[in-house]
C-alpha cells in the first residue's frame, strides 16, 4: 500500500474517513498517514490488551497497573484526536477518568477504593454531565420552554381524560 492508501482501505473496511484532526493536535496526523491497516489493528489489539491487564489488576504491582492505565489513556486520545469528526464528549472523559485513576489509585488489592479516589471520579463526572445537559437545553429550553410545556399539556390533558372518565361512571 502507498503511504495514503490506508485512509481509503480503512474508509472501505471500517466505514470511517478521517477528516481532520481536532484543534492543536494537527501534528498527530502524519503519524496516523503513516501507519499501515496492519498497525492499526496492532493499536486496536494493544488497547483492548491492556485495557484488560488494568481491568484484572495484573500483574499484582500497582505502579505498574498505573502505567499502563497511563499508557492505554495516551493510546485511546491518539485514536480520537486524529479525528474531529467523530467528536464524543464521553471519550475526553474516560481519558480524564483513566488519568485520574492512574495518578490516584495505588492499592489493587483493596476491597474498596479510598476517598481520595472516589471523590475526583465523582466530581468529574459530576462536572461533565452537567455541562452536558445544559449544551443540550438548548434555547427551546431556556427562552421558549418549549418540550416542559409540550409535556405538561400532555399529562394535564391525560388528567383531564381520566378525570372525565371517573366522574361519568359515577
Amino acid at each position: 500500500l502507498a503511504r495514503n492508501d490506508w485512509l481509503e482501505v480503512y474508509h472501505a473496511v471500517l466505514g470511517v474517513r478521517i477528516h481532520f484532526p481536532h484543534q492543536h493536535f494537527d501534528w498527530l496526523l502524519p503519524v496516523a498517514d503513516r501507519m499501515a491497516v496492519r498497525e492499526w489493528q496492532v493499536l486496536v489489539l494493544l488497547l483492548v490488551a491492556l485495557g484488560a491487564l488494568v481491568a484484572a489488576g495484573w500483574p499484582r504491582a500497582p505502579l505498574l497497573v498505573n502505567a499502563l492505565a497511563l499508557l492505554w489513556a495516551v493510546l485511546f486520545a491518539f485514536t480520537f484526536l486524529i479525528d474531529a469528526t467523530r467528536f464524543d464528549n464521553f471519550k475526553y472523559l474516560i481519558v480524564i477518568h483513566v488519568v485520574t485513576l492512574a495518578l490516584t489509585y495505588t492499592d489493587t488489592r483493596a476491597r474498596r477504593a479510598p476517598h481520595a479516589v472516589v471523590w475526583p471520579q465523582q466530581v468529574l463526572f459530576a462536572i461533565v454531565h452537567f455541562y452536558a445537559a445544559l449544551w443540550k437545553c438548548g434555547e427551546h429550553w431556556w427562552k421558549y420552554g418549549t418540550p416542559l410545556r409540550h409535556w405538561v399539556a400532555r399529562r394535564v390533558h391525560a388528567a383531564d381524560a381520566i378525570l372525565a372518565a371517573t366522574t361519568t361512571t359515577t
